[in-house]
């Protein structure tokens, strides 16, 4: 194995938890325990869109060099089966993990902009109609 592919998963993991930190880091004090409140109100109206960019952007660019350095572990195994089943399983693990990362982003942001636009009621009344609908019974539940 490349000496580049270790450096570039390496990379790519800070990226990625730099993304992370950036979209879950909220005021302690507000966050209660319930993680319904920590997605949603817990960024409210204070959670400008200068960091949602950026939280997506280093979420994407991390996930593509994690990727990189991932598939190129399964260079370490010995059988061309095993080298196979350990490129799909990081395949599926680092996109499954970029899509759910983006749809969290993208809830905050809505719930954000809803809440400076209308007011954090109509935010809240949103969140909770989507949470309840089809769409939000098959994101929350992983945070549950």
């Amino acid at each position: 194995m490349e000496k580049k592919y270790i450096f570039q998963g390496i990379a790519g993991c800070a990226l990625f938890g730099i993304g992370d930190w950036l979209l879950g880091f909220v005021d302690p004090a507000k966050v209660n325990g319930d993680v319904f409140y920590f997605i949603s109100v817990g960024h409210g109206a204070d959670y400008p869109s200068w960091k949602i960019t950026v939280t997506l952007l280093t979420a994407v660019i991390g996930a593509l060099f994690m990727h990189q350095g991932c598939v190129h572990i399964g260079d370490l195994m010995k059988s061309d089966k095993d080298r196979a089943g350990a490129s799909r399983v990081f395949a599926f693990l680092t996109y499954s993990w970029l899509v759910l990362h983006f749809i969290v982003t993208v809830n905050v942001f809505a719930y954000s902009c809803m809440c400076r636009d209308f007011g954090s009621e109509q935010a809240a009344l949103l969140s909770h109609s989507f949470r309840k609908s089809s769409a939000g019974d098959c994101i929350f539940p992983t945070f549950l």
